[in-house]
């Protein structure tokens, strides 16, 4: 099943046709609670690295599982930001750590493997939110098996919201209150085809498709050997935890 930009945009927009009003009330306090409790978890000992730690991974994990739930048809619920303090939320916790713990040493070996690596994990909350039994390592592996081929796809779509970036930032942020909604539900449709394995091959056209479906090409070889790579420090990273779960049970 092949797809273009302009079909999952236009798909975003058509999910969010008389839902729009209870996707910026979830965002809205999204920000707010990010926001508030970065404030108070500063004069707090220990307090920010809460926030970051507990806190920050659970309100990642409710916006998407809102915006997934939206994609189903769902309506989006201010509730459905705390789901995972009532769910899942060791695993919940674990793989936004593990994912910004792998992608910030990647980055240590220069910023493109973090670009490159952080796109390899992009999937593993959505594949966590559907699957809450998995552990977070096999989110990971199972979102780097999804990723690949498509990390360039997902790249420009990402890119491709830059003027509406623009548009917030000009704004003051008062555009995000429709920007953030719409490029989220936009990236969930994306994770549905891939998930579906819709190849994308259409994603990008024209003259400028054919150059960066080249520069794709080149760095296909240059992520194999990343991914390669990535495997063994995975299962590293995986042994430790395993020993770590074994003494404390």
């Amino acid at each position: 099943m092949d797809f273009t930009r302009a079909e999952l945009k236009e798909q975003a927009k058509e999910q969010m046709q008389g839902k729009l009003g209870g996707l910026i009330l979830v965002y809205v306090v999204f920000i707010a609670v990010t926001g508030l409790a970065g404030g108070v978890g500063a004069f707090i000992p220990f307090g920010s690295l809460v926030v970051s730690i507990v806190l920050s991974p659970v309100l990642s994990m409710g916006w998407i599982k809102t915006c997934l739930n939206v994609t189903y048809g769902d309506e989006p619920k201010v509730d459905t930001l705390f789901d995972a303090f009532k769910n899942n939320l060791g695993n919940t916790i674990g793989t936004v750590l593990l994912v910004g713990l792998f992608t910030f040493l990647w980055s240590l070996l220069f910023i493109i493997p973090g670009i490159i690596m952080g796109l390899s994990y992009s999937q593993a909350l959505y594949i966590l939110a559907e699957n809450p039994e998995m552990s977070p390592m096999e989110c990971i592996r199972a979102s780097k098996e999804m990723m690949q081929g498509r990390k360039m796809d997902l790249f420009i779509l990402q890119l491709s919201f830059i003027l509406w970036g623009l548009l917030c930032i000009v704004t003051f942020g008062i555009a995000s209150l429709y920007v953030a909604p719409y490029m989220q539900l936009t990236i969930t449709n994306f994770y549905h085809r891939i998930k579906e394995g819709g190849d994308g091959t259409d994603l990008y056209k024209g003259t400028a498709g054919s150059v960066i479906n080249k520069v794709e090409d080149v760095a296909s070889e240059f992520d194999d050997a990343l991914n390669s790579f990535s495997d063994k420090v995975e299962d590293v990273a995986d042994n430790i935890a395993n020993k770590i779960d074994d003494a404390i049970h």
